[in-house]
């Protein structure tokens, strides 16, 4: 059975005269948890960028699932299906780590402000699916306890798991996480790395930019390792470990 892909092909983005991303061509399946690594500079974020809508290529095609996204809004690739986290999560610092979560769905009926006199019912019964919902989601990642607590108390592992929510309450196919490890104890970190296995495990697929190589060898495949806006190599972890121009550019003597 033919596997559904994210592709790119001659994908380039500059900045003046630098090419953050210089043709990149790439071919992962959707159901895969993959990884994205690299020298900081190596591009990731900027690709991430791309896939995610917020910077439209210079040149080259992006598809997801056959659909051609290069050029989208960011809206319109949530809309098909693609959620992101970022590496400095961005919560509404004040809002209740359940509150964080109900704003994620478009298009409420509360937000209308004549619906809310004319069709309250509506709007009631929209917001305790939502809450339900967020409630379930919350479980999931282990902020139930914190569910009425101010985002900004979080701790920084504990954030990361908020990202993660906010980003299940849209319904996604595809996950693009970013450095979920960066800031996180060890405790937390397994919590984060069980439930990414868990999603995968319900079909929800995830690129994964990190730099904690040991998560990444023993969660992701494939690899996709990047230097100087280019993909240096795509494979698994004992290709990626065995590839000189991988030592070269990134990992040095990995153990």
């Amino acid at each position: 059975m033919t596997r559904v892909m994210l592709e790119t092909q001659n994908v380039t983005v500059s900045f003046g005269a630098l090419r953050a991303v210089d043709g990149v061509s790439l071919s992962i399946p959707v159901d895969a948890i993959a990884a994205l690594i690299g020298p900081n500079g190596a591009g990731k974020t900027t690709l991430f960028n791309a896939l995610a809508g917020a910077i439209r290529p210079d040149s080259g095609t992006i598809r997801f699932a056959g659909t051609r996204i290069d050029g989208l809004k960011p809206h319109r690739v949530f809309e098909l299906g693609i959620a992101r986290t970022f590496q400095i999560p961005r919560p509404f610092a004040e809002l209740s780590v359940i509150e964080n979560l109900m704003t994620v769905p478009p298009r409420q009926a509360g937000e209308t402000f004549w619906r809310n006199w004319l069709t309250p019912g509506r709007v009631r019964a929209e917001e305790a699916r939502l809450r339900d919902k967020a409630e379930e989601i919350l479980d999931f990642v282990a902020l139930r306890k914190l569910a009425l607590a101010p985002a900004r108390t979080l701790s920084g592992g504990q954030l990361k798991l908020l990202e993660l929510g906010r980003a299940l309450m849209a319904d996604p196919r595809y996950i693009l996480l970013d450095e979920p490890a960066a800031g996180v104890n060890a405790v937390l970190l397994e919590t984060i790395v069980e439930r990414i296995r868990a999603l995968n495990a319900r079909g929800i697929g995830f690129l994964v930019i990190e730099h904690n190589i040991d998560l990444v060898t023993r969660l992701c495949h494939p690899i996709v390792v990047m230097a100087q806006g280019q993909v240096v190599v795509v494979g698994d972890a004992d290709t990626v470990r065995a590839d000189q121009r991988v030592i070269d550019a990134y990992l040095g003597d990995m153990p």
